[in-house]
């Protein structure tokens, strides 16, 4: 191997430098965590997503006040924030939206149960 390849081979410095100054304080953060937390926080997001969007579309859209808004909120919170949050950290969300569609599921469940059985 002549030095051109040994070159080529070893990390720039200053190209980690430079990648590193445009990511965010949240991307930073998010890079330095380990599989298995990251699913953790996956799993914590895609629950909270998936149990607000259910609320809003079955609790907030049922009300007088709020009506078609209740759809308009679950579509923002199942489908934007998710695409958003994917866009801007640079990582799979894929376990966050599956247990976000599990969620709503649940309270999809729930609600019917509740209301067919009540």
């Amino acid at each position: 191997m002549d030095a051109q390849e040994q070159n080529r081979q070893l990390p720039d410095p200053q190209q980690d430098e430079l990648e590193n100054e445009y990511l965010s304080s949240l991307d930073r953060l998010l890079a330095g965590l380990s599989p298995e937390k990251w699913k953790l926080w996956q799993t914590i997001a895609g629950a909270v997503l998936g149990i607000a969007g259910g609320l809003c579309l079955f609790y907030l859209g049922g009300t007088e006040t709020f009506g078609s808004m209740g759809l308009v909120l679950a579509v923002v919170i199942l489908l934007l924030i998710p695409n958003i949050l994917q866009r801007n950290i640079a990582r799979s969300l894929t376990r966050a939206r599956m247990v976000s569609i599990i969620a709503f599921a649940a309270v999809l469940l729930v609600h019917l149960l509740l209301f067919s059985l009540g």
